[in-house]
């Protein structure tokens, strides 16, 4: 994006870049199996940033590039990520307010009366 920027459009490097990118993307979206079966946590946050820039930079090539293909994909990583900023919204408000073990591996700044269970 910032490439392109500089270029003012799309040109040859900017778009190796944004595939290389977009590569990177898909094969981090790929291992969303590797959480299943884990507790919540606030690390979770970390896989908005690169779901929410491939979606805004997908927006911006369609926009040069218009065909069905780039504004179907713009339309389907944005809505990957509304809904996963949305997942993680909720279910943080679940576990800060309603649950209340949000850090429940802290006790310094845990939300909560009890103690964690010790792990052996």
């Amino acid at each position: 994006m910032a490439w392109a920027k500089i270029q003012g459009s799309f040109d040859y490097s900017s778009r190796i870049a944004y595939f290389i990118a977009l590569f990177l993307y898909l094969s981090l979206a790929i291992r969303v199996n590797f959480f299943r079966g884990f507790k919540f946590s606030m690390a979770w946050w970390v896989y908005t940033f690169p779901m929410i820039g491939a979606a805004s930079v997908t927006i911006r090539y369609s926009n040069e590039v218009t065909n069905v293909v780039t504004q179907a994909l713009a339309v389907t990583l944005s809505l990957i990520a509304t809904i996963t900023v949305i997942a993680l919204f909720i279910t943080t408000i679940l576990h800060g307010l309603v649950l209340g073990n949000l850090f429940p591996n802290d006790i310094a700044i845990a939300i909560s009366d009890r103690k964690p269970k010790q792990i052996m």
